[in-house]
């Protein structure tokens, strides 16, 4: 049984229920002079495949809703999108449709009369545009006279936002008019900007006036895109031109040359450039929504690309308020000008998305914004102009200072005084050039430089690098037979020729131990080939003391080379020396040691990075017991009987 609360709850539900199921709403037209904004109580119908026809929609079952908002709004959606009204028209005159979107693809409409449809009608961005019953951006279409239902079947790749307009061509060519001389207004002024920078630039060719000569460009295209005017001025008879939907990619362009701008507009490399990756990331991300585009519907990044693009907005705009704080002045105009563009944008955004209601203000403040914007930031720069005179003024006034002392100082000197200068100079330049061939015969080149830069060198660490040790065999036998004077010059020679080969290679030597001699490969610059080449100047070391053995020579030789990380700098304050530590160094040592006579000896670190190399041959000596180490891989290294 119904109870009286059961009874109110049901009679709320039923209620609801009737509400959200649309029924047509009745749209009665007496005053030729009016103007009538469809929006609230017209009944809409989704069709997600859209695939259905009049008679599937006007059936009893389907599912006819009634819109709640003031304005037609479906923001981003791949529907198409029926709507259904009736008209009854008291007036003599003669109705029409205006749709307030320029970007509407098809655009289908029926006047169905007692059951019968009396007209159908095709327009739409992919349409001719010769078929459009106005030479106008946005599709207007004509009713019959006294009553009837209206059937509307829409598309849109753009976001679905849909001012709608009833009223007699009087009163929408008001309308029109309003629309053509707001776009003439701001789009002129948008090329009357981008023509005055481009102006500075070819007088000032400064690279800033460019990249924002390219913002005005983006910017003024998609200001003209929005509003259909290359459809309607450029390529009327083309409609198959506008199946590429070039909205998201022209906001991907404003969005990169709006960073390019800004960088070069706040010196951001200058004063922070860690936020270098910041706005490559931003670059990277405005690029992949382009390249989404190529390959999925236009209407799935729409999102996305408002994403990315709100985002740059708010964060250039941050960042020149951050600036400004700083006591950069040049940014108070860029925050002001950035103020108002993101200000627009996100309103623009906002009522896309169906947060803020459609009407004429909140719909082209984008437009109002850009327009805004380009004449602030025209300002900023010509103000820039204003101080890049003024320091080249005050420029050419110390340049002219500074001639007139010189000039008199010039009088003042006397000719002995400038021999005697000349001769001091070139004597300081004899003995400076003494003292860095001196210092470059001990150090690196790079470690020397940085010792006079800095006056100190950290020690490094180096990933990869190729230490080589060689040694002489039975040294201490063979010196004992020999005078010290002789020792030091069989010594002298070897080694001699050994800096020779290590240079050749590219190698940096180390240091002489005794009779050993230490170089290394990718120290202190890196070189990806450091292996190859430590091992090519093992070989030709051993292949000169085998030459030189036969012509007199008393020494043989054992060669080891290892590869791995290393750290490699100087030590102390006094007789600098550059050295290297690590486990490598003593893998190198090893390798030397438990090397055979007159052979190169490799680690297994060495062998992988040289095996790709034709030029080598390789024997394997397999696990070898290393004191101190356990058992090491070691490989004797030869020439390959192919290139040899």
């Amino acid at each position: 049984m119904f109870t009286p609360l059961r009874l109110a709850l049901f009679s709320i539900l039923i209620l609801t229920v009737l509400q959200a199921v649309g029924r047509t709403v009745e749209v009665p037209y007496s005053d030729p002079s009016e103007l009538i904004k469809l929006g609230r109580g017209v009944a809409y119908l989704r069709d997600a495949e859209g695939r259905m026809k009049l008679e599937d929609v006007s059936a009893k079952h389907a599912d006819w809703r009634a819109f709640q908002g003031e304005v037609l709004n479906f923001q981003n959606t791949t529907d198409a999108i029926w709507l259904h009204f009736s008209v009854e028209n008291h007036c003599n005159e003669p109705l029409f449709l205006l749709f307030g979107n320029a970007e509407l693809d098809h655009v289908q409409s029926f006047l169905v009369l007692k059951g019968k449809v009396v007209r159908e009608q095709r327009s739409g961005n992919l349409h001719p545009f010769e078929t459009r019953y106005m030479y106008s951006n946005r599709v207007c279409l004509p009713l019959d006279s006294g009553s009837y239902d209206v059937y509307l079947r829409i598309t849109t790749r753009a976001s679905f936002y849909l001012p709608l307009y009833l009223g007699s061509m009087k009163a929408l060519s008001k309308v029109n008019y309003r629309n053509s001389v707001f776009n003439g207004i701001t789009i002129g002024v948008m090329l009357v900007i981008l023509l005055y920078n481009f102006i500075l630039f070819l007088a000032i060719p400064d690279p800033l006036y460019l990249r924002y000569c390219a913002y005005l460009l983006f910017s003024t295209s998609l200001m003209a895109f929005i509003q259909g005017i290359p459809y309607s001025f450029i390529w009327p008879e083309h409609p198959e031109i506008n199946r590429f939907y070039f909205t998201n990619i022209i906001i991907a362009g404003a969005t990169i040359s709006a960073i390019r701008f800004s960088t070069s507009f706040l010196n951001i490399q200058e004063h922070t450039p860690k936020l270098k990756w910041l706005n490559r990331t931003l670059i990277l991300l405005a690029i992949l929504t382009v390249c989404v585009e190529l390959v999925f519907r236009p209407i799935m990044v729409n999102a996305l690309i408002q994403a990315v693009s709100g985002t740059t907005s708010l964060y250039l705009f941050v960042l020149g308020i951050v600036y400004y704080i700083k006591g950069f002045q040049r940014a108070k105009y860029y925050v002001l000008s950035w103020g108002v563009l993101v200000s627009g944008a996100i309103i623009y955004i906002l009522t896309l998305n169906g947060v803020l209601e459609i009407h004429f203000l909140t719909l082209n403040s984008f437009q109002l914004a850009s327009m805004a914007e380009g004449v602030l930031l025209s300002f900023a720069l010509a103000d820039r102009i204003h101080k890049l005179r003024e320091e080249k003024r005050i420029a050419q006034e110390i340049a002219i200072q500074a001639a007139e002392e010189n000039e008199r100082l010039i009088r003042e000197q006397n000719v002995h005084l400038e021999e005697e200068v000349h001769m001091r100079t070139r004597e300081l330049e004899v003995e400076k050039q003494k003292s860095e061939d001196l210092l470059l015969n001990i150090l690196p080149k790079e470690i020397a430089d940085q010792l006079k830069a800095v006056g100190e060198s950290e020690a490094r660490l180096y990933n990869d690098v190729s230490v080589l040790f060689t040694d002489f065999v039975n040294f201490t036998g063979i010196g004992a037979g020999l005078s010290p004077q002789d020792l030091v010059h069989e010594l002298h020679t070897c080694f001699k020729a050994f800096d020779r080969i290590v240079e050749k290679h590219g190698l940096e030597k180390i240091k002489t131990i005794g009779d050993a001699y230490m170089a290394a490969g990718g120290v202190p610059v890196e070189d990806r080939e450091h292996a190859r080449k430590a091992t090519l100047a093992a070989l030709e070391i051993s292949d000169h003391i085998s030459e030189y053995r036969r012509n007199g020579g008393l020494f043989e030789i054992r060669i080891g080379i290892s590869s791995g990380p290393v750290v490699a700098g100087i030590i102390g304050v006094r007789k600098f020396q550059y050295d290297l530590w690590g486990d490598t160094v003593n893998t190198a040592a090893r390798m030397e040691h438990y090397g055979e006579i007159g052979a190169v000896n490799i680690s297994q670190s060495t062998y992988e990075q040289i095996l790709s190399f034709p030029e080598f041959d390789f024997t394997d000596r397999g696990m070898v017991n290393v004191k101190g180490k356990g058992m090491l891989h070691m490989y004797l290294v030869r020439r390959s009987s192919i290139t040899s």
